[in-house]
């Protein structure tokens, strides 16, 4: 017998040796072959679905990452936004946005695709030897903040918004390089300056108040990265709510405190220019990428 890849508890359900998916849920079989992919581990759960670790056939046998769409989420749209997820990523071709090597479907027609395998998230660079989090050192974010803005500068150019900049999203590749992540999200803007979709999409920490109100822009990324490195200088995110509303209320109408506040390394220039990235008015808002870098 072979067990599912559920994390939760009471997973890990006995399935066929053969099983590729679980009968009993929606995560794949440990050893399930997906095309010349073998199955070898659970990694974690994105916008829309679950990633796995795969391994390629020899002679490369290369340790990659699949995607595959929830059956949750198993919709007609959904099926087409997966796909144009892949094509998306496939075409940015950029050394800091994370690859897609292949894609296809599943029996069960949910749509998959594999990438490079980055093992590691921002947060993971800046751990303590007991494993606990420690504050970064705003000259250990610098080469991060640069590969990071390039890489939006680029999706910018392409006319598309990412729409959900998270540390859980700037992955480190095996050579320590930063590579976006998860564009399951993405919205392709073209030449306007801002979209009016009627929906909120996004991480609510570190959503701009213009994308809190259905209307991003390019700029709603660059809000999203300031507050991922003001997280790792401080400590914590600008805003810190239980409560849906109350998160939704305080990137409308509160102003963050100074990162020194939560850790007095950092440079009182480097904590102006986050603070001015999370402008509530646009206008007030530079690119902090360029202030920085």
């Amino acid at each position: 017998m072979a067990h599912c890849l559920n994390p939760r508890a009471g997973g890990l359900h006995e399935n066929s040796p053969r099983a590729v998916t679980c009968r009993s849920c929606d995560f794949l079989v440990l050893g399930a072959r997906i095309d010349n992919y073998e199955v070898i581990d659970f990694i974690g759960t994105g916008t829309y679905g679950h990633v796995y670790k795969v391994r390629e056939p020899a002679p490369l046998s290369r340790i990659l990452a699949l995607k595959v769409l929830r059956v949750e989420q198993l919709t007609e749209k959904a099926r087409d936004s997966f796909f144009d997820e892949a094509q998306r990523i496939a075409n940015l071709q950029h050394p800091h946005i994370l690859p897609v090597y292949n894609f296809g479907q599943l029996v069960d027609g949910r749509p998959y695709l594999v990438m490079e395998y980055a093992p590691r998230t921002m947060l993971d660079l800046f751990l303590k030897t007991d494993g606990t989090r420690r504050l970064a050192f705003a000259e250990e974010l610098l080469p991060y903040v640069q590969q990071a803005s390039s890489a939006l500068f680029h999706i910018h150019e392409n006319g598309l918004i990412h729409q959900d900049i998270k540390p859980g999203n700037l992955l480190i590749g095996r050579n320590g390089k930063l590579l976006l992540s998860d564009f399951g999200a993405t919205f392709y803007l073209g030449m306007q300056t801002h979209a009016s979709l009627g929906e909120v999409t996004g991480t609510a920490a570190y959503m701009p108040p213009e994308q809190w109100q259905g209307n991003p822009r390019r700029q709603s990324d660059e809000y999203a990265l300031a507050v991922c490195f003001y997280e790792m200088l401080a400590g914590r995110t600008p805003f810190v709510y239980r409560m849906l509303e109350q998160m939704w209320n305080a990137h409308l109408k509160e102003q963050p405190q100074p990162p020194q506040q939560w850790n007095p390394r950092v440079p009182a220039e480097i904590g102006a220019v986050l603070l001015r990235a999370m402008a509530k008015k646009l206008s007030a808002a530079l690119s902090y990428c360029d202030r920085i870098c």
